[in-house]
């Protein structure tokens, strides 16, 4: 992913730049809901956990992503799998620095906390 910090009415102009533009614009949406614990283990760690679902024009699929806070916008460590249930998968965290964070709290149960729409234009 590249972010991008420019002036609004310099993004028309962005967008059409050959680099950039895609011959074939796809819409991906991801629908997420944010888990922590009640004690906000995760976010104290620097971690977000997020379970939901990857739509696009292959289909739909469940996705768990745990994101590092890294120091900065171009330093971000970020573990995605797929999931065949839409709740954290205790197992594939356990292969992230969340498994490791959760186990030192005395695996405390997960609960929701928010929900993400985003839309991806690839």
């Amino acid at each position: 992913m590249l972010t991008l910090d420019c002036d609004p009415r310099d993004l028309t102009v962005l967008a059409d730049h050959a680099l950039i533009r895609s011959p074939r614009e796809t819409v991906r949406s991801l629908d997420l809901v944010g888990f922590d614990t009640d004690a906000g283990d995760l976010r104290a760690a620097g971690l977000s956990l997020q379970v939901g679902r990857d739509i696009g024009p292959e289909g739909d699929a469940g996705i768990q992503i745990v994101e590092a806070d890294g120091g900065g916008p171009f330093a971000r460590a970020m573990w995605e799998c797929p999931i065949d249930e839409l709740r954290p998968d205790l197992v594939a965290l356990d292969l992230t620095p969340a498994g490791k964070v959760l186990a030192q709290a005395g695996a405390p149960p997960l609960s929701p906390r928010h929900a993400i729409a985003i839309e991806r234009i690839r």
